[in-house]
């Protein structure tokens, strides 16, 4: 996804400028998306409900009450959405 010659860091401003920018992303508009606080609210929410449901880690998808984890189980859990329809 990311091809670089050194390791980028989530938490280092300048590689997220670098992640954002790759994929066609202006830093300063994801950062103020970041930053905005009802933003913040719904990640914060999403987060305790997706622990509430047995969420441990990402990605992890939920389709109906089925959880996926990882994303090697992508495709399973778009086969349990096809299946919903």
């Amino acid at each position: 996804m990311w091809a670089t010659e050194t390791a980028l860091k989530p938490d280092d401003e300048s590689s997220v400028k670098v992640m954002c920018e790759a994929e066609g992303f202006e830093y300063s508009q994801v950062l103020a998306f970041a930053e905005d606080p009802a933003n913040r609210e719904a990640m914060q929410s999403n987060t305790d409900s997706a622990i509430a449901r047995g969420a441990f880690g990402a990605p992890t998808f939920f389709v109906g009450d089925e959880m996926f984890f990882g994303h090697d189980r992508l495709d399973y859990a778009v086969e349990a959405l096809k299946a919903q329809a």
